[in-house]
């Protein structure tokens, strides 16, 4: 786990995020192969049907490459709307990934978990939310943040 240390702040608006627990070990895993078309899907015109295809992809290695540092989360709330991040989501994280300016990482704010934008400068450090309706979360000295992974992807119900 990965600490930063500031000082204590509110808990509002957040988003939080269900633990679902660790992916299973790669030993474990059957492995899932799909095919993969050699041709990419319009999002305009339409183009002709073509039956060429790629090597499958390999799921586990695609999504996952630190299996012993991924984990999923459910989301829970509204303030990442605007990162792409809806209620119900399932989130992909990293723990292997060293956070950083700009990612999008998985926190806990006073014992709790939240999904936040990670912002780090020279006037500290704050969590921002992708929803104008939710203020930042701001930290100072001795206040401390713990930052538990890197969002890596969002899986969504269409």
């Amino acid at each position: 786990m990965r600490a930063l240390h500031l000082h204590r702040c509110p808990s509002r608006g957040q988003t939080t995020a269900q633990w679902l627990g660790p992916l299973p070990l790669p030993g474990s895993t059957p492995r899932v192969r799909l095919p993969v078309m050699r041709w990419p899907v319009q999002a305009g015109f339409p183009s002709p049907a073509e039956d060429d295809q790629e090597p499958a992809i390999d799921l586990n290695a695609l999504l996952v490459p630190h299996p012993e540092a991924t984990f999923l989360l459910r989301v829970r709330g509204h303030s990442m709307t605007g990162a792409g991040i809806d209620d119900g989501d399932v989130l992909l994280v990293d723990k292997a990934l060293t956070p950083s300016h700009g990612r999008i990482v998985i926190a806990v704010v006073d014992g709790e978990f939240t999904v936040k934008r990670l912002h780090l400068s020279g006037d500290g450090v704050r969590l921002e939310a992708a929803n104008p309706d939710y203020a930042p979360i701001r930290f100072q000295d001795g206040q401390e943040l713990q930052v538990w992974g890197v969002v890596t992807r969002v899986i969504k119900t269409l």
